[in-house]
């Protein structure tokens, strides 16, 4: 087991410019502020074929406990691909998902998340929010999937808490969001501006929230709970007309799509 107070990761506290591959973590991680289960704060690096099953806390408060993550405490303009994380993810402050905590700029893609997550405010099931400095261009997010238990007092989503701009397409979710105020969503609690939104999918049963998102269910389409509303005649998951999902997505033993491995 972890424990430190900024920057604190499983395996490294500070990844810059680096390359992280074919590692992972089973002990669980502790801090205050930037807190991973593998990596406290990732910045231009390439994290990838890594997973952790250990649980990851932050116990700092306010601004002083941000960013906090199964996988990653804090993510900057890094490639984070086909990662996974089976553990909990407990804050007490804002920004915490299952997998990355505070995402800006950065390219996350094939990744998942199974664990629970608890936070204060923007919280989602993989990442707890998807942030962005003008003129800083937005992260792209594509092929991921949660489906743990979300639970938050503010920005509670289903995948992701909030999305301030970014290219967020083609994930899903499953994770039942338990927000006790404010802001919920099937997928994501709020997005403000996001520069594409499209083909994103929440189980509408599971989650039990009706809406996408803030803005209604735009760029997005539901499932509920059943195979055929995953899965249609030629096997392709989700909509049969969305052909990029046919080279990401199988269907495993629960009904339930899950990724391709490369």
């Amino acid at each position: 087991n972890i424990h430190g107070n900024y920057q604190v990761g499983g395996l490294i506290g500070n990844g810059y410019y680096s390359l992280i591959t074919n590692n992972y973590t089973t002990g669980h991680t502790t801090g205050r502020k930037e807190v991973g289960g593998l990596i406290g704060y990732s910045s231009h690096g390439i994290t990838t074929f890594n997973f952790t099953t250990g649980n990851t806390q932050s116990h700092g408060t306010g601004v002083y406990g941000l960013s906090t993550g199964g996988l990653i405490g804090s993510d900057y303009n890094s490639l984070t691909t086909n990662n996974y994380t089976t553990g909990n993810t407990i804050s007490i402050a804002p920004y915490t998902g299952g997998l990355i905590g505070q995402a800006r700029r950065g390219n996350i893609l094939n990744n998942y998340s199974t664990g629970n997550v608890t936070g204060t405010e923007r919280v989602g099931g993989l990442i707890g929010t998807v942030f962005l400095s003008w003129p800083e261009p937005g992260s792209t997010i594509k092929y991921n999937y949660s489906t743990g238990i979300i639970t938050s007092n503010n920005y509670t989503g289903g995948l992701i808490g909030s999305i301030n701009a970014g290219t967020i397409t083609n994930n899903y979710t499953i994770s039942k969001t338990n927000g006790s105020n404010g802001y919920q969503g099937g997928f994501s609690a709020m997005h403000y501006g996001v520069a594409s939104f499209a083909n994103n999918y929440w189980d509408i049963n599971l989650t039990q929230q009706t809406n996408c998102h803030n803005d209604s269910n735009t760029g997005c389409d539901y499932t509920y709970n059943e195979e055929s509303s995953y899965f249609g005649s030629t096997g392709i998951p989700f909509d049969e007309t969305k052909l990029n999902w046919d080279r990401n997505w199988q269907a495993n033993e629960n009904g339930h799509p899950t990724l391709i491995p490369n």
